[in-house]
């Protein structure tokens, strides 16, 4: 008995060094990460964000709160022999303090700003993050309180808002007889003057993408006939300088269609202030994509073209001199190419529901309603409907989120649309998650 009460004593004064000396029989409670709070409604950067009452404004306002409560360190990136690079002592990075950093992003939709835009990275004027698995950074959508799932009304929106109460049916006798007979009456058109950097090719109406006209509005359209492969040049290969061209002097390549389009074409091209047919695709071999301007295009325009099918085929002459010229034995089969592309540009092609053209010689927008939005459409031409205008917007933004050399960062239940570059990068860094995020209507990439 006295043996066994000894060591009991000695298992009891074990445990109770082991205690002294900061372990312990539970595990200890890991530190609470900082909270901070976002409201697109209520915010503003100035305040702390730390106060459910007085959130923050906007995504950079929270990261630039994030440095406050961080420490600036050197990063610790090293190269090949472990030494610490020039780049990485010149480089600071914020240690996050224990448990971590929050930010919680009430339901709304956040414009943006180059201001507000969310920076983790020197290449866009912000400060990394150094997170560690127990003090890591969450920026995560929070539920609306109509009851949607988390991230359903977080909204980062690049795009720009147009005031679709100036949609009207078109009733510039131009324009109108150059649309499409079927759908003359059914094309709206607005005034838009648009900055100087933006080129659109994405338009939005109530979160419905509205795609650029485009012949054939499905599959391709194909080559049957060519009449000249056109000039040939190749920059750095060919002698001399490239040759000279012009819509009035044309030396492209010369060939007919294999489907006649509906489309008034050349009565298009010949009018002032309206569409140039642009063709995209695989003239000359099937791993080479071109485009090409067309500075002619009529019927039974082709150099041989007979009179038993003048009528029943259109010929087009491009501008410009191509690389590789128009196989001329396409119909044939040419290494694999059919002669197959799509062309764009083109008012008298905004022919079914989702398409649209703007014109920057008239600053004018002409758009034929998605599908599915009919009723938007008429009270958008003012007919007295109760019902409210369509949202209609166009990506402007650059870049919504940048992460760069990072650590330990969780980006979650976020929808951003609306950017002219890439939605959201990532570079570098290590540990980072998005995930429950929704990235759409852009024109760049949409994650890197």
């Amino acid at each position: 008995m006295a043996s066994t009460m000894r060591v009991l004593l000695l298992l009891l004064g074990l445990v109770r060094n082991s205690n002294s000396n900061g372990g312990s029989s539970r595990a200890r409670a890991a530190p609470t990460p900082t909270i901070l709070y976002v409201d697109a409604t209520n915010g503003n950067d100035n305040n702390t964000g730390t106060d459910a009452g007085a959130p923050l404004l906007t995504c950079m306002g929270a990261l630039k709160r994030v440095a406050g409560l961080s420490t600036v360190v050197a990063a610790t990136r090293a190269n090949n022999e472990g030494e610490p690079t020039a780049a990485a002592n010149a480089e600071r990075r914020l240690q996050l303090p224990p448990g971590g950093v929050e930010v919680r992003i009430s339901a709304g939709t956040y414009r943006y700003t180059a201001a507000s835009a969310c920076c983790m990275a020197t290449s866009c004027g912000g400060t990394p993050i150094a997170g560690t698995e127990q003090s890591p950074l969450v920026i995560r959508g929070m539920p609306d309180p109509g009851g949607h799932s988390a991230g359903a009304g977080v909204v980062f929106d690049g795009g720009l808002k147009l005031n679709a109460s100036l949609l009207r049916p078109v009733t510039n006798a131009t324009a109108r007889a150059i649309l499409n007979p079927a759908a003359r009456d059914k094309v709206l058109a607005m005034p838009l003057v648009l900055p100087p950097h933006v080129h659109p090719s994405i338009f939005q109406w109530n979160g419905i993408p509205a795609m650029p006209s485009r012949w054939p509005n499905t599959g391709l359209g194909y080559v049957s006939k060519v009449w000249d492969e056109g000039a040939v040049y190749v920059t750095g290969r060919t002698k001399g300088p490239p040759p000279h061209y012009s819509r009035e002097d044309p030396i492209g390549g010369n060939f007919t269609l294999a489907t006649m389009p509906t489309g008034d074409w050349a009565g298009e091209l010949a009018t002032v202030g309206f569409g140039t047919p642009i063709f995209s695709g695989y003239f000359a071999n099937d791993w080479y994509a071109e485009s090409h301007t067309a500075a002619r295009v009529g019927v039974g325009m082709g150099a041989g073209t007979s009179p038993a099918t003048a009528n029943a085929s259109m010929s087009v002459k491009f501008e410009e001199w191509s690389r590789y010229g128009i196989c001329m034995a396409i119909e044939g089969g040419c290494q694999g190419a059919p002669g197959r592309f799509t062309v764009s540009g083109l008012l008298s092609e905004v022919d079914v529901p989702g398409e649209w053209w703007y014109s920057s010689a008239q600053q004018m927008l002409y758009i034929y309603p998605p599908p599915a939005s009919h009723a938007t459409r008429d009270a958008a031409v003012g007919d007295g409907a109760a019902v409210p205008l369509p949202t209609l917007s166009t990506p402007l933004a650059g870049t919504l989120m940048t992460l760069g050399g990072s650590s330990y960062v969780t980006v979650r239940d976020i929808t951003m649309t609306g950017s002219t570059e890439t939605l959201a990068t990532i570079t570098g860094g290590d540990h980072n998650t998005v995930g429950g995020c929704t990235l759409k209507n852009s024109v760049g990439s949409y994650f890197m």
